[in-house]
């Protein structure tokens, strides 16, 4: 016979006890700094009233000697005070729970003033579009290492094959994707059975679960290169009752064709040329564009975008069809940095708070400058040690106007495809 020892560990929890007015609930009690709260640990065999009883058996041996002729004037004064404070205060127990203090949340107020928050970051990037403050505490040139300059937008070129993530490597690119899907429908014409036919479809081994399931049965056929994964590039537009904010990179179900899938889109602007710029924000306005690792799915495919507001409850935003299956359309992300005019002589200008240091402004030199009223400019050369440079411009500034520079970096989309069905698998 082989014995074994079980070894039981119990955990007593930790009480509080609190000298607090009478009426006040466990959560004000919390927040109140009690000098004379005394914290025990609670073990088998222990009580509160421990403390009541043997709390003043060292009083005796201290030493000290006592005036017999006012003790009896002191003594009525003490006890009067003591019953006085009796009837106003009471001790409770503050449990070390952190479910209480949820419990006193108010949600719907924190949400809302979520909601609050994200409208006003909207309002902020319409007003200042990609605008941030250049790090004090840190140099830009480490910031906004990954960061280049461009002088036009339009018409420059980015290597689409560049510095690649490791998700690529787990995806599928058509060399001519209007050739691949041309042969895919040929091979999809040859089938047995021709499309908008009725057949009957025997099934063997069927679990109880699909017989008992309420849920229409669906089946269907994928083309092929449709098992693989690749970026899928949707043309979306916003519903006009949809009003809430969607920031980047915010977890939305799609409905591609036949597939139902969760997961993280990459915004950015919907234009005829080869660099498309990021958006921080969904438009309200206007196509934009999505990219996602999703499986393959050959334009153009209806497609229709959800946000999930509660779990099991989802709102449409979106509609739109499959643009493209093109991991190599390029999505830059566009950072401001913005100076301000200190001394202005011509076309010639001394321009402060874009860079703290010397080494920043040497980083940066070769970016061209432009401002919001139209100009364009270069750094001639750094001044001093706390990043105030010289500029020169096309033109002379206005003292009321601001100096830009604009950085793009190269995003990609994140890799979190989920699928979502109810269907059983057979």
């Amino acid at each position: 016979m082989v014995c074994f020892k079980l070894w039981v560990l119990v955990f007593h929890k930790k009480k509080i006890m609190k000298s607090v007015p009478k009426g006040t609930s466990k959560y004000q009690a919390a927040w109140i700094v009690d000098e004379d709260a005394h914290e025990k640990e609670l073990g088998e065999g222990e009580d509160l009233e421990e403390d009541a009883d043997g709390g003043g058996d060292d009083d005796d041996d201290d030493g000290m000697e006592v005036d017999d002729g006012n003790a009896d004037v002191d003594g009525s004064q003490d006890v009067g005070s003591l019953e006085k404070d009796a009837e106003e205060y009471e001790t409770i127990d503050v449990a070390d729970n952190p479910s209480v203090y949820d419990n006193a949340q108010n949600t719907e107020e924190e949400e809302a003033a979520f909601a609050k928050r994200k409208e006003k970051e909207e309002t902020d990037d319409r007003l200042f579009p990609d605008e941030v403050d250049t790090p004090v505490d840190q140099p830009a040139r480490v910031r906004f290492f990954k960061y280049r300059g461009m002088d036009d937008f339009r018409s420059a070129s980015w290597e689409a094959d560049e510095n690649l993530p490791k998700d690529y490597s787990k995806i599928c690119q058509f060399s001519n994707m209007k050739l691949s899907k041309k042969a895919a429908l040929d091979v999809a014409d040859k089938t047995v059975v021709p499309s908008f036919n009725a057949v009957s479809v025997v099934l063997r081994n069927v679990p109880k679960a699909v017989t008992a399931s309420k849920m229409p049965l669906i089946l269907y056929g994928l083309l092929p290169h449709e098992h693989q994964m690749t970026v899928v590039n949707l043309a979306i537009k916003r519903v006009t009752s949809f009003t809430e904010t969607v920031r980047q990179n915010e977890e939305l179900i799609f409905q591609v064709g036949f597939r139902r899938f969760k997961a993280k889109a990459l915004l950015s602007e919907l234009s005829a040329g080869k660099l498309h710029k990021c958006l921080r924000f969904m438009p309200a306005e206007g196509h934009f564009a999505v990219s996602l690792y999703a499986p393959i799915i050959f334009p153009p495919a209806p497609v229709l975008m959800y946000k999930e507001t509660s779990p099991g409850s989802l709102v449409l935003i979106g509609t739109g069809t499959v643009l493209s299956l093109d991991p190599s359309r390029v999505v830059l992300k566009r950072t401001v940095l913005s100076g301000h005019p200190y001394k202005i002589n011509v076309r010639s200008a001394v321009i402060r708070f874009m860079f703290f240091n010397t080494e920043d402004v040497n980083w940066f030199r070769k970016i061209r400058l432009s401002t919001k009223h139209g100009r364009i400019g270069e750094i001639k050369e750094p001044l001093g040690t706390h990043g105030h440079m010289k500029c020169r411009f096309d033109g002379q500034l206005q003292s009321s106007d601001t100096v830009l520079m604009k950085l793009y970096k190269r995003v990609y989309p994140k890799w979190t495809y989920t699928p979502l069905s109810n269907a059983v698998e057979i």
